[in-house]
């Protein structure tokens, strides 16, 4: 399989007729408006259709609509914009599997959801605005949060008596031996 990296014209990319992805075009726009464009498109010269990219295509398209400025990464000459790309050859057949190939191998390795609590933490402590242009809405980051077991749980504590000690359960660290309520 042929591969090569070059830049194609935005005018020219033309996405698959059944890309079933949705994107988060505002999101996707406040990422390009923040840091410039970050990655390249992916197109199967075979058929000349792009594989990978159409949410960010679909966004840069909407930004030259509304007449704003090219931004970081993104060449323009002339008034026309160029992408950076990946050329790939994949047969006609097989393109649409390719793309969902691309999609599906970014969901189905999954997460680590404490990992990713941690850095969306730092994210938000750095620069709140961060958060929602890096896809979490407030809500998001809180449920994984608690999720993750990071986040404070809700509950409610009652005043210390003799009937609320008995109701106390305890766990035993497996290393120190140290007995703590859960």
């Amino acid at each position: 399989m042929a591969y090569e990296h070059g830049v194609a014209s935005l005018a020219t990319v033309v996405g698959l007729a059944r890309n079933w992805k949705r994107h988060d075009l505002p999101m996707l726009a406040g990422s390009i408006e923040r840091w410039g464009y970050l990655a390249p498109i992916t197109i199967n010269r075979t058929t000349g259709r792009l594989l990978a990219g159409h949410g960010r295509i679909d966004a840069l398209q909407q930004r030259k609509n509304a007449g704003g400025k090219a931004p970081i990464g993104i060449q323009e000459q002339a008034g026309e914009w160029y992408i950076p790309a990946y050329f790939v050859e994949v047969s006609e057949g097989e393109e649409e599997a390719a793309a969902t190939a691309l999609n599906r191998s970014q969901e189905r390795g999954g997460q680590d959801d404490e990992l990713l609590a941690q850095v969306l933490n730092d994210i938000k402590a750095h620069d709140a605005t961060l958060l929602a242009i890096a896809g979490y809405t407030d809500e998001e980051f809180e449920a994984l949060l608690q999720d993750s077991g990071i986040g404070a749980p809700n509950v409610d504590f009652k005043e210390y008596d003799e009937q609320v000690e008995s109701e106390v359960q305890y766990c035993t660290c497996p290393n120190c031996g140290h007995r703590f309520p859960k």
